[in-house]
């Protein structure tokens, strides 16, 4: 996924976000577990890099949109699978409205860091040296590099493993 049909696949995918089997369990436990929260992770670095790729365009020098494609071919399959999982969450709490409640975070998200790129002093340099960072083969580093985005943090409440269990829902770590 190029960026440059960027504007095409993302609305294909806000609007038409297909229903993952993700296998949590029908409990609303409103926070995330520890896979959950990992996807949800992913997400805001996917998100990050993606903004930057368009509110840096004027420092071509900087590579914001090369390694924004870099980053998405590199780790499709973990996008994916961490889509998946993020997916299930929104499923296990929102039930039948859980398209359009991602719809909102994914939304709420880009709209985060996008006012973030205007109060941040050297948005893009920053956004460059994540973007560099994430473009590590392993997984594991990936991982790392997405739990310390500063430039996105969450909106959404990570919860032990025991609260889960007492709720019913089933585990993702």
């Amino acid at each position: 996924m190029r960026f440059n049909s960027f504007f095409s696949i993302t609305t294909s995918i806000v609007l038409g976000l297909q229903v993952f089997a993700a296998g949590a369990a029908s409990a609303q436990t409103p926070c995330l577990s520890g896979g959950e929260a990992e996807a949800e992770q992913v997400r805001r670095l996917k998100t990050t890099l993606m903004v930057g790729a368009l509110q840096c365009s004027h420092a071509p020098h900087l590579k914001v949109t090369e390694s924004y494609n870099a980053f998405v071919e590199t780790h499709a399959n973990l996008i994916k699978s961490h889509d998946t999982i993020l997916t299930g969450y929104f499923q296990r709490v929102h039930g039948k409205a859980h398209r359009r409640a991602m719809d909102r975070h994914v939304t709420s998200t880009a709209n985060r860091v996008a006012t973030q790129s205007y109060k941040t002093a050297g948005f893009c340099e920053k956004v460059a040296a994540l973007a560099e960072r994430s473009l590590v083969q392993s997984q594991q580093t990936l991982l790392t590099v997405a739990s310390t985005n500063v430039l996105a943090p969450s909106t959404l409440q990570s919860c032990t493993p025991a609260t889960l269990q007492s709720a019913g829902a089933k585990v993702i770590q």
